[in-house]
């Protein structure tokens, strides 16, 4: 971990995004190239790491995931290694698929328990997310994580610009900062060329599925909390309103997404 930091010529490379949205993926097909020793992966940077910690703490949930301990070391590195280049790689996702996701890789965190002995149960997940969907802070940390994470640490502001949503993907960069944003529905097809572009490998980085539910023993539970999770269309159309999914998605990616989750054919007029 220390030596992402050692040389300039060879600039750390942070896989620096919100949790579920692919950061497993990229870590570890890139851990097969020459830039293993560059990369840290981490969700935290901002001065919400601290409560960030004491909510897992709380719960139960010590030591901590190793994404935090490397966060703790970043904060420090970057207090000595300003002004010199840092790369950054980021995704995005369908807000409602993240919150899915997470229930079921952070269930300890559910505001009710949502599991019997020990397992989750699907009734009592489908019926949770379908609970909490509609209240207003369930995608509070989704929505403001470019702003309280990418923004206030490095001062690169992603809504700055328009996102080229034909594309999939876009750069910025500040002063030493060179960012790298790409949607995480996109990512198997325009992954490999534009990351291997960014990083300047020689060769296009072989993308790892490196979803581990698929081959956990609770994949038939996600899966079947994905069959039975239905949202009506009003919540739908609320969340996928909102200036985060406006600014990543058009309406061909929120047409499919609403007839995901509302299991009906929403159609959205251009």
């Amino acid at each position: 971990m220390k030596t992402a930091f050692a040389h300039t010529e060879n600039p750390p490379v942070l896989i620096y995004q919100m949790g579920k949205v692919g950061s497993n993926t990229i870590h570890k097909s890139l851990k097969n190239t020459a830039l293993s020793d560059q990369l840290l992966q981490l969700h935290f940077l901002s001065d919400d790491l601290a409560a960030r910690l004491k909510k897992f703490k709380k719960a139960g949930k010590y030591p901590y995931a190793d994404h935090f301990y490397i966060s703790l070391y970043v904060r420090k590195a970057l207090e000595k290694y300003k002004g010199k280049p840092i790369k950054i790689i980021t995704l995005t996702r369908d807000p409602i698929a993240i919150v899915v996701s997470n229930l079921f890789q952070n269930s300890h965190l559910a505001r009710k328990k949502i599991t019997s002995g020990g397992v989750i149960d699907p009734e009592k997940a489908t019926k949770y997310i379908q609970d909490i969907i509609c209240k207003p802070d369930t995608f509070k940390y989704i929505f403001e994580w470019f702003n309280k994470e990418m923004y206030t640490v490095f001062s690169v502001d992603v809504f700055s610009e328009k996102f080229p949503v034909h594309k999939g993907y876009t750069k910025y960069t500040k002063g030493n900062i060179e960012l790298l944003v790409i949607r995480l529905e996109d990512l198997s097809n325009i992954g490999p060329a534009i990351i291997s572009d960014f990083l300047n490998l020689q060769e296009p980085v072989e993308l790892i599925d490196d979803n581990l539910r698929s081959m956990s023993k609770d994949k038939s539970l996600y899966d079947k909390v994905l069959r039975d999770t239905k949202i009506s269309p009003q919540s739908c159309l609320e969340i996928y309103s909102s200036d985060f999914v406006r600014h990543f998605y058009d309406d061909k990616y929120v047409n499919k997404f609403m007839s995901k989750w509302t299991k009906t054919e929403s159609v959205i007029e251009n």
